[in-house]
């Protein structure tokens, strides 16, 4: 194909570009090695009216500009459709600088939504991508204006929280990813966990009174009324927690007398865990004894005894980790 010299000032930016943003760091970058080395790819455009409309490399044509060139090496090309323009476009980006998560996702669902292509397989042949990815965005593009996420949150975590079917379920997972309470590898893990849980779990964990893990044991018990007291009991200790942290914030020992006091407090705390520690080993002693019995015991001796047991299981998990919390928190006094 034929390379024109044209006058960067004739030519317009093209209002289907797929890149909205552009970090002018990278065009200083660019713009110096045009300077040192000239224009190694020449950009593409389209003749209209008395100029042209870029069709490919507006970075190549910023940095020129920023580098004071008035002309620039360009292929003047014809396309049979708009579908076939935008198409080259995603294409020349995604080979040459890859576009962010929102920028493809907006790209490829309106290029999916002119039409031209009958099957998400087509436009992905046409795109050179998997079919998989091309539905991935769409359905990304799709849940992002639905629950209007942030845009710090990318395609990939979208598609983690699959598993969830509620839309409100999906809003309040993408707030705990924006705050950091959730990495992206762990979205799918706790999607699925959330998609069993009954209402009443879900509600704490989102208000963060128990862990995922907390909510995965919860949610294996069977009656409401214990599965509720089990969440107070999680909310009750990470409310004397916040406590605790809120006093080794706001009390700074001035003497001697003081943090001796502090030391004081925290022992007799850590002492009640210990206490409650014993209790639950005399209930590890007590299912022990179970055991011999269990072959002859019925149906409902059985269910009983699983339902203490997961009552057990999330028992001791609370005092142990309220007791490591606590130690470690004497070890910096």
């Amino acid at each position: 194909m034929k390379i024109n010299e044209i006058e960067v000032d004739k030519i317009k930016t093209n209002p289907n570009q797929p890149r909205k943003e552009f970090a002018q760091e990278n065009l200083k970058e660019l713009s110096s090695s045009i300077e040192s080395v000239g224009l190694i790819n020449p950009i593409s455009v389209k003749k209209v009216g008395d100029g042209y409309e870029l069709i490919c490399g507006e970075r190549r044509l910023r940095a020129f500009k920023l580098a004071g060139f008035k002309k620039i090496n360009a292929i003047v090309k014809e396309y049979n459709s708009k579908e076939d323009e935008m198409a080259e476009s995603l294409i020349e980006n995604l080979h040459r600088d890859d576009l962010n998560s929102i920028e493809k996702e907006n790209f490829i669902t309106k290029l999916w939504k002119t039409g031209k292509y009958k099957t998400k397989r087509a436009l992905a042949k046409a795109l050179g991508m998997s079919e998989t990815l091309i539905s991935t965005n769409i359905k990304s593009k799709i849940i992002r204006e639905e629950t209007k996420v942030d845009k710090t949150i990318s395609t990939k975590s979208i598609k983690e929280t699959t598993p969830l079917k509620d839309i409100e379920d999906k809003k309040q997972i993408f707030e705990k990813i924006k705050k950091g309470e959730i990495m992206t590898d762990k979205v799918r893990e706790v999607c699925n966990i959330l998609k069993t849980s009954p209402g009443e779990v879900k509600k704490a964990y989102f208000k963060n009174n128990i862990s995922i893990e907390q909510a995965h044991k919860i949610s294996n018990i069977k009656d409401k009324k214990t599965r509720k007291k089990m969440i107070l009991a999680h909310k009750n200790i990470k409310n004397i927690d916040k406590s605790i942290e809120k006093n080794f914030e706001e009390i700074k020992p001035k003497n001697e007398a003081q943090t001796i006091k502090t030391k004081e407090v925290i022992d007799n705390f850590r002492n009640n865990a210990v206490e409650n520690q014993k209790i639950t080993q005399r209930t590890i002693k007590s299912l022990i004894a179970c055991i011999p019995y269990i072959s002859i015991m019925d149906y409902n001796q059985l269910k009983r005894l699983e339902h203490f047991q997961e009552l057990f299981e999330t028992n001791i998990s609370n005092v142990l980790e309220l007791s490591e919390n606590l130690k470690e928190k004497i070890k910096v006094q």
